[in-house]
């Protein structure tokens, strides 16, 4: 009997215990899922917060970034474009309601018809407004980033070839006192690689990535130090007596009768192919420690092209000025408006 009441004790405690257990895992689910869902949120606003303008991501060369700013220029421009078919067909409207307020016989529908006349006239006032800051935001954003695209295929396309430039001989001077001096004079060819060229038909490049500035935080652009000129080499080859050189020829220097004895042989190497690099991520809001929008750049008027702070603040300027929405006339009749209270009392 004792053993019985024992074992009820024991398996009682058992329960208990197991009930417990089960109490707290039921009270912390809530718990768990909101944990869950706060991380969820967390990462989400993370994420929001280092978006990437997508074809920046295609930047990794100097004919990359010439492509893209070229193509983010493109893109400002048509979508910072003043709205002209929708402020003609405003302005439109606004001149047919006011020959018809003349015509119109019925007090009420004059009245209404006169309204939507001012309404028109005004709408077209503040869009056409809104549409020139927001052209004139474009234009100098996309000013700046063509002189960009410029500068970068005006560094990409200059090249040096193979063993080119002409040698001349003269007498030495300097520290040691050198013997001789063969000088290279040389010109880098201008020339835009057919390889670099926009094509959205074929091949990898940003131009084929449509731009997509909304909610954008970042574009990636190269660095100042990436945005430089191709490395030149000049080898210089010597053999014999070098005192007796006294002509050149081509890229040498030599002895007039010993021409493949004593000589100074100056080489330029060819321009390598371009490598790829990491572009760098440029922030495009919250600029100059400005809590929101782009704050001040200082200096402005001092900075260039190759300032990735100056793209970044004429993009950013782009971005935060309103684009102009012209007001649908179509909407409203003099029939709807003649009743309208707000329209009565203009």
């Amino acid at each position: 009997m004792l053993f019985n009441h024992a074992c009820h004790r024991q398996q009682h405690c058992k329960q208990t215990r197991m009930s417990r257990k089960t109490q707290c895992a039921l009270a912390a689910a809530p718990h768990t899922r909101c944990c869950f869902v706060l991380a969820l949120l967390l990462s989400s606003i993370h994420t929001a917060r280092t978006s990437v303008e997508p074809s920046s991501e295609k930047v990794n060369s100097l004919c990359t970034e010439s492509k893209y700013t070229r193509h983010l220029a493109k893109h400002i421009e048509t979508d910072g474009a003043i709205p002209e078919a929708s402020l003609h067909k405003l302005r439109s409207y606004a001149s047919c309601w006011l020959v018809l307020e003349a015509a119109e016989t019925d007090t009420k529908r004059a009245a209404a018809t006169h309204a939507l006349a001012i309404k028109a006239t005004e709408d077209a006032k503040n869009a056409e407004q809104a549409a020139q800051a927001k052209q004139q935001a474009a234009r100098q954003a996309a000013t700046a980033l063509l002189a960009r695209s410029s500068i970068a295929s005006a560094l990409l396309a200059t090249t040096v070839g193979a063993k080119t430039g002409s040698a001349t001989q003269g007498a030495g001077s300097g520290n040691n006192s050198p013997e001789k001096s063969c000088t290279l004079s040389f010109k880098p060819t201008t020339a835009y690689p057919e390889t670099c060229k926009d094509d959205i038909s074929a091949g990898d490049g940003p131009e084929k990535v449509p731009i997509q500035l909304s909610g954008t935080t970042q574009i990636k652009l190269l660095s100042t130090a990436q945005l430089a000129a191709h490395k030149i080499t000049v080898a210089a080859q010597t053999k014999g007596t070098q005192n007796t050189i006294n002509a050149q020829t081509g890229h040498e220097c030599r002895n007039s009768g010993g021409a493949t004895s004593d000589f100074i042989r100056m080489e330029t190497a060819a321009t390598a192919a371009e490598a790829t690099v990491t572009a760098a991520a440029v922030s495009i809001e919250k600029l100059n420690d400005a809590p929101s929008g782009c704050g001040t750049l200082n200096d402005r008027h001092q900075k260039t092209a190759f300032n990735n702070e100056l793209l970044a603040q004429a993009i950013c300027e782009y971005i935060q000025t309103p684009k102009a929405q012209p007001a649908d006339p179509t909407q409203h009749t003099p029939g709807t408006l003649s009743t309208d209270n707000e329209t009565q009392n203009q």
